[in-house]
């Protein structure tokens, strides 16, 4: 070794004794063995220090955020599951999970081996056999989940109840569209004539007389059909006799919700087929004779549970010998979406067995081993269609739907 070699020069050229050289130079060899170890180990300490001084910091956010994404897959693919058993003419069932524990712990562990060779002829101060700093770190995440039933009386008298004009109000935003909002809410539309006779148009794609529903539906629609609030004002009440000069006793004004139609979308007295008392109060055109004998409207809504039964029967349709897909073409106002699509105005749409299982929107299996899923593209209004669906669900979600303990307890 070179380092040798330079030593036994600088001693030789000193005047030792050969005796005193031999002593000088072991002296040497083993101190520079145990310095040339005890460098090494603490560089090897400095390594793991340096590796232990900075603590890997656990973040929870992925975990989080996976819980996050396979909720909203589960409330997602939940809808769809109950719409395919109303297909199959079963019986709903609502799940709900409302509380998720998650835990995670991060572990690190360092260490070190230092292997020295023998000393020898070729080795005078022991060669460094092997050093092997080691660091790693280990994490582990857990949760649990509980899963409720929400197959009670509380949860299901509101399932089961007509939707009522203020409910509506809730999903009249640009981003629905009238036709998709009352194709969903309405179950059949009766007409009176001039002469008292009613007919009644049934909103379901498996009836004989579905296409004459959809000509009534649009033309209500194009009459100016909606969901409008209007202020009632507060009866008059009687003051009450005053003391400590208290102010009379005061009702504030209520608000009433009402599916009429905007009169002000007719221009003639031609136009307007309808009784007076179809037509929003205070907005009838001014050249409506309210004497006039015209045909009058009634609307019927809708609950929830016969929603689900409808798109049930939508699903049918879709899967018939020769194929009914419902469609719904955009009104005045409503705004164009997914341009250049096939399935541009499809109400829902919901492949049977399709040939391909990615890149999916939802999908469940259906009490026979079918298996039903909704494209994430060419699907029409279908991502509108689950969310109002998931929105009346949760507007049911009251005091008392949920029960304490779960139904199912999953670790």
């Amino acid at each position: 070794m070179a380092i040798d070699t330079a030593l036994a020069t600088v001693l030789r050229q000193n005047t030792l004794s050969l005796s005193q050289f031999n002593l000088a130079y072991s002296f040497l060899v083993t101190n520079m063995v145990k310095l040339r170890t005890a460098g090494l180990i603490v560089i090897s300490a400095l390594f793991l220090s340096a590796c232990a001084g900075t603590p890997v910091k656990p973040s929870f956010t992925n975990m989080a955020s996976t819980f996050a994404q396979s909720l909203a897959a589960y409330q997602t693919d939940g809808v769809l599951t109950n719409i395919i058993r109303a297909s199959e003419e079963r019986p709903l069932s609502f799940l709900d999970i409302p509380s998720i524990n998650g835990s995670g712990n991060v572990s690190q562990s360092h260490s070190a081996g230092l292997t020295l060779g023998a000393l020898s002829v070729n080795n005078l101060y022991g060669s460094i056999a092997s050093v092997s700093p080691n660091f790693s770190v280990s994490l582990g995440t857990s949760f649990n989940f509980t899963q409720s039933s929400l197959d009670n009386a509380t949860f299901w008298s509101g399932i089961l109840s007509k939707v009522q004009p203020k409910g509506l109000a809730y999903f009249r935003n640009p981003n629905i569209p009238r036709e998709l909002l009352f194709a969903l809410a309405i179950e059949s539309i009766d007409i009176t004539d001039a002469q008292g006779k009613t007919s009644r148009y049934v909103n379901s794609p498996l009836e004989p007389n579905y296409p004459q529903f959809e000509k009534v539906l649009y033309e209500l629609l194009e009459s100016g059909l909606d969901v409008v609030a209007t202020a009632v004002p507060a009866p008059a009440s009687g003051q009450q006799p005053q003391s400590n000069k208290q102010a009379p006793n005061q009702q504030q004004a209520t608000v009433s919700y009402n599916l009429c139609l905007i009169g002000n979308m007719a221009n003639t007295a031609k136009e307007m087929k309808y009784d007076s008392a179809n037509y929003c109060g205070g907005k009838l055109p001014a050249l409506f004779n309210p004497n006039d004998k015209n045909a009058a409207f009634t609307v019927n809504l809708r609950s929830p549970k016969q929603i689900f039964n409808y798109l049930g029967e939508v699903v049918q349709a879709q899967n018939l010998t020769d194929p009914k897909l419902v469609r719904l073409p955009p009104t005045t106002n409503t705004t164009i979406r997914k341009s250049g699509e096939s399935n541009q105005y499809a109400l829902i749409v919901v492949e049977k067995n399709a040939s391909s299982t990615s890149n999916l929107y939802a999908s469940t299996v259906g009490t026979y081993g079918d298996y039903y899923s909704v494209p994430k593209e060419n699907n029409g209004y279908s991502p509108l269609v689950i969310d109002m669906l998931l929105l009346m669900i949760t507007l049911n979600k009251i005091s008392g739907s949920i029960p304490q303990q779960p139904a199912v307890l999953i670790r």
